[in-house]
């Protein structure tokens, strides 16, 4: 798995609303994108040490308001993530590389299912796996 775009260290300074903040870049104050809906205000407290990741263009378009995102600050000496979109990323790569070997048999079928009234991100189907796997002959 790679993460796009170079990682910088900043400090948190102040909440600007739910999805943008303010941080000090090196000499710099910078507005950057929060990537969390929520408020995280244990978080993100003034002061914070943060991992700031640079933005990247996709498919030719940067349409984006901040030229960085929020990807993680320090809390009680841990790196915690902010980029609530990771979690999912990292399933969704480790399932593809086969990293998670509960799941060998299982691919995506569909993303952002709609199960009644809940949506479930992700919607596997089970496939067949080549039987050399199973007799420990596919090594990882």
């Amino acid at each position: 798995m790679e993460i796009n775009g170079p990682i910088h260290y900043g400090i948190y300074l102040r909440c600007i609303n739910r999805f943008l903040a303010e941080v000090m870049l090196g000499s710099t104050k910078t507005m950057v994108h929060v990537p969390n809906p929520a408020r995280l205000s244990e978080l993100l407290t003034p002061g914070a040490d943060a991992l700031i990741r640079e933005a990247h263009v996709i498919n030719g378009h940067d349409n984006r308001k901040t030229k960085h995102s929020l990807f993680a600050v320090i809390y009680k000496k841990n790196l915690v993530g902010i980029d609530s979109r990771m979690p999912n990323y990292i399933f969704e790569s480790s399932l593809r590389t086969n990293l998670l070997k509960e799941f060998i048999q299982w691919t995506i079928a569909r993303k952002d299912f709609h199960y009644g009234d809940s949506r479930i991100d992700y919607l596997l189907e089970k496939t067949e796996i080549d039987s050399s796997y199973s007799k420990g002959n596919n090594k990882m």
